[in-house]
């Protein structure tokens, strides 16, 4: 506790003081060890120990160590009955022998310990924090109805060569939707999540804590909110939209996009001084995934080093990937299906003699559009890979920044 009220100052039991000089090359000395209230208050109280001024606050403590040199402390604590008492009396009744001493834990059980501790440490702070939890819970459902609403009408049961031309981009759009709002739900998840706890997570790291079993806690708690707010929005999306891609690979494409996004969050928080800070960096992380997502303006109509910045966006790889899933699940229309309306006949006097022959053109799916066969796709396979490697490099990156900051 950094600055404690006096009410939970008085809910401690015992209190250790340690007191160093300024501008001293010697360690620092136990000045006090006892009872926290009153009697620290009493004995360093900066208005001397007779007064009754202790009562103000516990601030006093160290205002009051502050007041004489270091040794003159140690030797007013030495002649004190508290140092009798929880000092020499105490050193008297540990026992020294070898069969008290006991093996340190194991790192391998020592980093499980820690993951379970921190994990049900999060998991209270979820649970009484009802009202976050609550909007962070509710978000999945009611972005799932709002993509509904706006284009279910648009998207038929059976697309067929007249609603092909509507019905393409519609599909297209919720499928970048979903991906998107899981990369949101992941960031706006834990964006917050270390550097509002940064007091508590420094002082823990001067002891023992490992940073492994840290990040791997908050992948746990959060990645299983993550889970449960893409079950939500993918099966209100899926029935809702009228989608008939396979459910679980386009599940896998949602989950790692709300992981990938989670995984921006934390590496956003790390980077972070306050919490303000980290939510006020959101946006560079999510407007970019938008503009080079694929929909707004698909890949290959990109110039070319706009292209190769595209491949550092997570969205276009799980829109690319799930557009494809669709895909095979859509029939094929014909190129002209998506063209724009033909314009008006001719004048009979302007008409050809003879009209042109029929041009059949291939077969194209709906990815097309976003990503034509003929200039090359990524496989399925490779946008869930790269989806994937993403992550694990947004996890080394954050143990880095973690790492840099630990107090030397």
């Amino acid at each position: 506790i950094h600055q404690p009220s006096l009410a939970a100052f008085r809910m401690l039991d015992n209190l250790v003081v340690l007191s160093k000089d300024v501008n001293s090359a010697s360690p620092g000395k136990l000045v006090y060890y006892g009872p926290a209230y009153p009697e620290a208050i009493r004995f360093l109280g900066a208005e001397g120990s007779s007064s009754e001024n202790w009562l103000v606050g516990p601030e006093e403590v160290l205002r009051g160590a502050a007041s004489r040199p270091t040794r003159e402390w140690v030797d007013a604590f030495e002649g004190s009955p508290t140092w009798q008492e929880f000092v020499k009396e105490r050193a008297r009744r540990v026992p020294w022998g070898k069969e008290q001493l006991s093996l340190p834990p194991q790192p391998l059980f020592l980093g499980l310990r820690q993951w379970w501790t921190l994990t049900q440490r999060l998991v209270t702070l979820l649970f009484r924090n009802l009202a976050n939890t609550l909007v962070l819970v509710l978000q999945a459902p009611l972005i799932a109805l709002l993509i509904v609403l706006v284009y279910r009408t648009q998207i038929p049961e059976r697309i067929t060569d007249a609603s092909w031309p509507e019905a393409a981009p519609a599909l297209a759009a919720v499928l970048f939707l979903t991906a998107l709002a899981a990369l949101w739900f992941g960031c706006s998840n834990s964006v917050r999540s270390i550097v509002g706890e940064w007091a508590i997570y420094r002082r823990e790291r001067m002891v023992n804590l490992r940073l492994r079993a840290y990040l791997a806690s908050k992948f746990t708690v959060l990645g299983l909110l993550a889970v449960f707010q893409c079950v939500v929005l993918l099966a209100v999306v899926y029935s809702g939209c009228r989608l008939h891609g396979p459910w679980w690979p386009l599940f896998g494409f949602v989950l790692l996009s709300a992981w990938l996004g989670m995984a921006f969050g934390l590496l956003l928080s790390a980077l972070s001084r306050t919490t303000e800070v980290a939510i006020s960096m959101v946006p560079l992380v999510v407007l970019p995934m938008i503009i080079l997502g694929g929909t707004m303006q698909p890949i290959h109509k990109m110039t070319e080093p706009m292209q190769w910045t595209s491949l550092a966006a997570g969205s276009r790889w799980a829109f690319e990937g799930m557009i494809q899933l669709e895909s095979e699940r859509q029939p094929r229309f014909p190129t002209s299906a998506k063209l724009p309306p033909p314009a008006p006949a001719l004048p009979p006097h302007m008409r050809p003699a003879t009209p042109p022959a029929e041009i059949v053109p291939e077969p194209r799916d709906v990815a097309d559009l976003y990503f034509p066969s003929a200039d090359g796709r990524w496989s399925v396979r490779t946008c869930a890979g790269v989806l994937g490697g993403m992550i694990l490099a947004l996890v080394g990156a954050i143990a880095l920044v973690l790492r840099s900051r630990d107090l030397r």
